[in-house]
């Protein structure tokens, strides 16, 4: 019995201290969970990043010992950011359409991931998502300092390993004097001092003045291409307009204002700047039930797609195609899907774009925006077209 006792004890001995070796090593190389803030993925900044759940969440529960958005990491992944110069960051989630929960905190000399554990450290800012139809997501702008870090934990309470894109955007801390000479203006009003109207147009991600080019319609007495920043009209309630903005490296925008719908003296447009891998809804682009025929108010999109693709002659795009249907996803829909994105590709090949640009896939109806449509155009933006920009160098 004692010879039996001390090779058990020595047993159990040698496989606690191969735990203890493993543990040390794996700590060593760095093989900590990313479910973990320990753990976290690092991204570097002005970078987009494909990612994807584990399906489980960290083997630390940051969130026990305090109330948080977050009460429990059921399939969990934490980002890492820091940068050498003080400036802004901000954070867009692509490809969401999941129910999620998020929460940010700032490292700094004082504070680490143990502050998160033991509650000492709140989030700058937290919140949820019930990823119904949402396909891309802004994060607040964060004030990032030389020696701080950011670290995000996006939390799904589904337990699929869905994938999406993290894309940062980094900005240098910018005097007034600085954004000021950034902006290029057209002020309408005869009188400086009368009461204004503006339009504003920004970077969607650094919020900074772009200069673009405005094509201004509808209006009784300013139609015309300008290349500005930031308009200035006399205030009248009878103030319409529309926009069609265009710079390259960024979507194109069109925007149609009417100051009698508006309790505001600014509006402010941003544009998206391109990313690889980022996908776009073609909002108006849509198809005639079970067929690949387009609406006819689908065409303004198409050149205004074919626009683009002109402006960025180095993007590369997959056009993505879409169908409404209940039930399983057919060969049929997979088929129709295919044949949607084709008569994309095909009025842009007419158009003078490159195919070899462009390439098509169809998802049928695995991807629709209103599972449970309850209405005409919600019907009708699951019959759609998306493009993914797979380059855009």
């Amino acid at each position: 019995m004692t010879f039996r006792f001390v090779i058990y004890f020595l047993f159990i001995s040698a496989f606690l201290m191969g735990q203890d070796e493993r543990l040390e090593n794996h700590e060593e190389l760095g093989l900590y969970n990313i479910g973990d803030c320990i753990g976290a993925i690092q991204i570097e900044t002005n970078v987009s990043s494909n990612v994807q759940f584990q399906g489980h969440g960290g083997d630390v529960d940051e969130f026990s010992k305090h109330q948080q958005i977050i009460s429990e990491e059921k399939n969990s992944l934490w980002f890492a950011c820091r940068s050498d110069i003080p400036g802004n960051l901000s954070i867009t989630l692509e490809g969401v359409d999941f129910p999620f929960q998020y929460s940010a905190y700032l490292l700094t000399e004082n504070y680490d991931c143990q502050s998160i554990v033991d509650g000492t450290l709140k989030p700058i800012y937290q919140g949820r998502n019930n990823g119904e139809s949402l396909l891309n997501f802004l994060m607040d702008s964060v004030q990032l300092d030389s020696d701080h870090e950011l670290v995000l934990c996006v939390n799904s309470e589904q337990k699929e390993k869905s994938s999406f894109q993290v894309i940062t955007s980094f900005s240098q801390e910018i005097s007034a004097e600085e954004i000021e000479s950034m902006k290029k203006k057209y002020d309408f009003r005869e009188n400086r001092t009368e009461e204004a109207f503006y339009v504003e147009i920004r970077d969607a991600e650094t919020k900074l003045p772009v200069v673009a080019k405005v094509i201004l319609t509808e209006t009784k007495s300013n139609n015309a291409l300008y290349m500005v920043s930031d308009f200035v009209f006399p205030y009248k309630e009878q103030l319409k307009m529309n926009l069609k903005i265009d710079l390259e490296g960024y979507y194109f925008k069109d925007e149609e204002i009417s100051l009698r719908q508006l309790d505001t003296n600014t509006v402010v447009i941003y544009l998206l700047p391109i990313h690889s891998n980022q996908s776009i809804e073609l909002e108006g682009l849509e198809f005639v039930s079970q067929s690949d025929v387009l609406l006819p108010v689908a065409y303004s999109k198409l050149r205004r797609l074919k626009d683009f693709m002109v402006l960025n002659p180095k993007v590369e795009i997959e056009i993505q195609g879409h169908v409404h249907l209940l039930g399983k996803n057919t060969f049929r829909a997979k088929i129709l899907s295919r044949k949607r994105a084709q008569k994309v590709r095909s009025y842009l090949v007419d158009s003078g774009v490159d195919k070899s640009r462009m390439t098509i896939k169809g998802f049928g109806n695995s991807q629709m925006l209103y599972p449970k449509a309850e209405s005409i155009p919600q019907v009708q933006a699951n019959r759609r077209v998306e493009i993914r920009i797979t380059n855009k160098n």
